[in-house]
């Protein structure tokens, strides 16, 4: 059985923290750890993080920052610290359906060659209303039948190299990437796709 990793990073996330921490407690198959990287909070990150630890079902690693990373070396420095055979990355600010992790790793189960795993997500408010439209519809991105039929040809390279649609807070990879993943590159926001 594969060992999931969850890479989490915070920064004064109170507000949406809690649902997003009920959300990994409630999937239908549980992580095996969760790595959260604090960068430097000051509102109750720390106390909320702390709590759920306690009563966690599984190991919760909570490791606070002296300095403030930012959220590319924040990242990164989760992703190092994880111990699994897959690693999903986690915003703060998210709520997981509770079938996220079991289909991710059902998908690397069945294909031992496949390294990444990602899926579409549904955009919602903070009251987590949904706002009508997925993240690809949001970032410009057609995933349609073309998109579609070239993936399950086993040609998504090919697909990504025109655009990316894959987003960190619905992808998990195989930690045997982790030197291709690491370290991540910051780019200047500038060089982010635009709509046409």
């Amino acid at each position: 059985m594969m060992k999931l990793s969850v890479a989490m990073c915070t920064y004064n996330g109170a507000r949406y923290l809690q649902e997003q921490l009920a959300s990994l407690a409630a999937q239908t198959r549980p992580p095996d750890e969760l790595v959260v990287c604090d960068d430097c909070s000051t509102d109750e990150t720390r106390a909320i993080l702390e709590e759920f630890r306690a009563r966690a079902a599984f190991p919760v690693r909570l490791y606070f920052n002296e300095q403030n990373l930012r959220v590319v070396r924040n990242f990164a420095k989760a992703i190092s610290l994880c111990g699994g055979d897959i690693i999903a990355l986690c915003d703060q600010d998210d709520v997981w359906l509770p079938e996220k992790l079991s289909r991710f790793e059902a998908e690397f189960a069945r294909a031992p060659e496949i390294g990444l795993v990602f899926s579409d997500l549904e955009v919602v408010d903070e009251d987590l209303r949904p706002l009508g439209f997925r993240a690809w519809q949001s970032f410009w991105v057609d995933f349609g039948e073309r998109e579609q039929r070239l993936f399950a040809q086993g040609r998504a390279f090919d697909v990504l190299l025109t655009r990316n649609m894959v987003t960190g807070a619905a992808m998990a990879f195989r930690a045997t990437y982790k030197d291709l993943v690491l370290p991540i590159p910051e780019i200047e926001l500038g060089l982010t796709q635009e709509p046409s």
